[in-house]
């Protein structure tokens, strides 16, 4: 427990800036968000929200992606915002398996803050709001998705389902679904289970396999489909895509063997003795973009 919870406070680095910043107040909280739009944005857009892992922030989420979504949303005609979790932990509104950060608060309220007020300052395509998450972050994307709907599609890194959400998602429609996942994850496993993190908090997970069933069983898909693998670098990492077949909506995923607890071509930037190896073979925001651009 005390090596988990150390490399879950490592998590915790400086983080560059660069990215116009929206306040306002919330159950008493002051909170916030960060935006990159275009410079010249062309009609509806869509919005992309990018959400940070425990212990970390909308700022270091922004260094941990390598500031390549404003690159992206500049280029691309989208608008991406990096939401800010309180103390930097999100509340996913659930109980036991789940992290429960005192005092709660509604974070699902926030999120539907940040959509309005972005849908405020631009002319933003409310049929195309995509969400994408790293570590706790994927756990808030499932628990929006899941619990409030509305999402068009969901990319998860790093984290699979928490048993938790497993009632709320199977009452919700079919969702398209990315997720990706290291093999070396030493924070969180891509076989889930029951991991002690800080204090007497336990994260109760499902596998990243269980969690893809559970979405493709739900989107019909006949199969795994469209096979590929991404070994072209010496970094000892490899990365297997998988697009599965006869699916109502898009499901794809990608175990990235060797991986540690890091985002595909970014950090966080720690040593590999405390995360894990991070891959080149893919880039992550690259990959997610090519997913979410696809859902029309």
């Amino acid at each position: 427990m005390m090596i988990r919870f150390f490399l879950l406070l490592a998590l915790i680095w400086p983080g560059a800036l660069a990215a116009s910043e929206v306040r306002f107040q919330l159950e008493g909280y002051e909170r916030r968000f960060q935006v990159f739009a275009p410079d010249d944005p062309q009609g509806e857009m869509p919005l992309v929200l990018v959400l940070h892992g425990v212990f970390q922030t909308d700022a270091r989420m922004i260094d941990t992606t390598r500031g390549r979504w404003e690159e992206f949303a500049k280029a691309n005609n989208f608008v991406a915002v990096f939401p800010n979790a309180v103390n930097m932990v999100w509340d996913i509104g659930q109980g036991a398996g789940t992290f429960e950060p005192m005092p709660r608060r509604d974070d699902i309220a926030y999120l539907d803050q940040v959509i309005a007020l972005t849908s405020e300052r631009y002319q933003i395509d409310r049929n195309r709001v995509f969400m994408v998450g790293f570590s706790l972050g994927a756990q808030m994307s499932f628990a929006y998705t899941c619990q409030r709907g509305g999402i068009r599609g969901i990319a998860t890194v790093s984290m699979p389902l928490p048993k938790a959400l497993l009632d709320d998602c199977a009452r919700t429609p079919a969702v398209p679904l990315l997720s990706i996942h290291g093999t070396n994850d030493p924070v969180i496993p891509a076989e889930g289970g029951d991991l002690p993190m800080e204090g007497d908090t336990v994260l109760s997970l499902i596998s990243q396999q269980e969690t893809i069933d559970i979405f493709a069983g739900k989107a019909g898909c006949t199969g795994p489909g469209e096979l590929k693998s991404y070994d072209r670098r010496d970094d000892a990492t490899k990365a297997n895509f998988n697009r599965w077949s006869g699916c109502s909506v898009p499901i794809w995923t990608m175990s990235i063997e060797g991986l540690g607890h890091k985002w595909p071509g970014g950090g966080p930037d720690l040593p590999v003795a405390v995360l894990g190896r991070g891959t080149e073979e893919v880039e992550g925001t690259a990959f997610v973009w090519s997913f979410f651009s696809a859902l029309k």
